[in-house]
């Protein structure tokens, strides 16, 4: 009995390494990876056609080829008139052709966007900010002046910020308070969070491909910068 008990204690504590051990994984995820995982926001977020998913990583406000600030609300308009028009894409002849997804579940049986895809990120952090360089692609539309090879394709340049967290205050006795960060490393430090606050040409690049009912002056809202 005392070895049957030796033995499940030994398991319990290996068992507990492992999970401690994923969760150190998890807490040392770089910000290059933290970056990742918003583009793949918004990469399935396109291929979905999902607009929710794809301004989860967004600012309120985003600045538009440098210049034009928008809200996200009217992005998310944009956005939507897009997918609402999607079955007018045009795909290229002789190129790929949608897969099917037999499952009535799969968020890709009905997106019209299934082939979009974010190439080559190249991320660049610089503080509390980090800026991606890379290629938007739609493999099935037909080839582009910027495109050598398959699909329709535009360079990018999306810019994310880390907006400052807020450190931790005196809360009254008993109330739940989240940990101090060690010695010499500040909440900032520790974690970020990322949000998208500027790209150049992702909606215009998609609206390429459909007819939209959004009138010209209604893209372009803004304040000039």
């Amino acid at each position: 009995m005392r070895t049957r008990v030796l033995v499940l204690a030994f398991v319990f504590t290996i068992l507990g390494s492992i999970q401690f051990s994923s969760a150190q994984h998890f807490v040392k995820m770089s910000e290059e990876q933290r970056i990742e995982l918003a583009l793949d926001m918004v990469r399935k977020g396109v291929q979905q056609e999902d607009t929710t998913k794809v301004f989860m990583v967004f600012a309120t406000q985003v600045v538009v080829k440098g210049k034009n600030i928008e809200q996200k609300a009217n992005l998310t308009k944009r956005l939507q008139a897009i997918f609402d028009n999607s079955t007018e894409r045009k795909l290229a002849a002789g190129g790929p052709e949608k897969p099917f997804f037999p499952r009535e579940d799969n968020p890709l049986r009905f997106s019209n966007f299934w082939d979009f895809d974010i190439l080559n990120p190249g991320i660049t952090i610089k503080g509390d900010s980090a800026f991606v360089d890379c290629e938007l692609v739609l493999w099935g539309a037909p080839r582009n002046k910027a495109s050598p090879n398959a699909g329709s394709r535009a360079k990018e340049r999306f810019v994310f910020i880390s907006p400052p967290k807020v450190q931790p205050v005196t809360v009254p006795e008993g109330s739940q308070q989240f940990p101090a960060p060690p010695p010499g490393q500040s909440l900032i430090a520790r974690s970020k969070a990322w949000q998208l606050v500027g790209f150049e040409s992702l909606l215009e690049f998609l609206e390429d491909q459909v007819k939209t009912n959004i009138e010209p002056d209604e893209k372009t809202q803004g304040e000039k910068r």
